[in-house]
């Protein structure tokens, strides 16, 4: 397992060398021996990791303290996403095992998975969506072994450039317990150069409950 003190030191001692293999272009790094690939922007993920992502999409979205379900995904629709190339999709191996996965699309109607209406996007963003440049991610995940910014400063920097390539609106959405990744995001974006203004709310939904009081 990486310690959190590599990772945060990653950025600082070493840059990502850009490769291209039978897979497409990759960015590698080597930390204490163990070697990191990022691709940024693949159509398709080979059958044979497609489980393991599975079992990291299933622990790692389990935030317990979210009311609203995190994995949205069934075991066959995270399957079939694995081949749709409507889904730009991030991979990150170590030693050549998955370790993270980052999904994203500007289909309209593939972003219903995540509780998403089209037709409210369309309403707010009619020039982005009628030229199909409104990007959605719509899961983005890690093994424990990963979480730490250090990694997520490395990760984004590799894959906003691509995400801003497809889009010229992006939204995502985070539980409360993770409401420090729209400035984290934001930040960086800014950072890399991208013409972007500051992150915009473009919508909630507050669960409430009645509790029986006692008499």
């Amino acid at each position: 397992m990486q310690s959190t003190r590599t990772l945060l030191q990653t950025e600082k001692e070493q840059k990502p060398q850009e490769e291209q293999d039978d897979l497409g272009r990759k960015f590698v790094l080597n930390i204490d021996g163990h070697l990191f690939e990022l691709y940024p922007a693949l159509e398709t993920i080979p059958n044979k990791w497609w489980l393991a992502l599975w079992e990291i999409y299933e622990t790692s979205l389990n935030v317990e303290d979210a009311i609203q379900e995190q994995r949205v995904y069934t075991l066959q629709q995270f399957f079939e996403a694995m081949i749709d190339r409507d889904y730009m999709k991030s991979l990150v191996l170590q030693d050549g095992c998955p370790m993270g996965l980052m999904l994203g699309t500007t289909n309209l109607e593939k972003m219903r998975v995540n509780g998403i209406n089209p037709d409210a996007l369309r309403r707010r963003f009619p020039e982005a969506t009628a030229r199909n440049r409104l990007f959605y991610l719509m899961v983005i995940y890690f093994s424990p072994e990963l979480r730490s910014l250090g990694f997520l400063d490395w990760y984004i920097s590799l894959v906003l450039w691509k995400i801003e390539s497809l889009c010229d609106v992006y939204i995502s959405d985070v539980p409360d317990s993770r409401y420090f990744l729209i400035n984290f995001v934001g930040s960086h974006a800014k950072e890399a150069g991208l013409p972007v203004g500051p992150a915009e709310i473009v919508g909630t939904q507050s669960y409430y409950a009645l509790i029986r009081q006692s008499s």
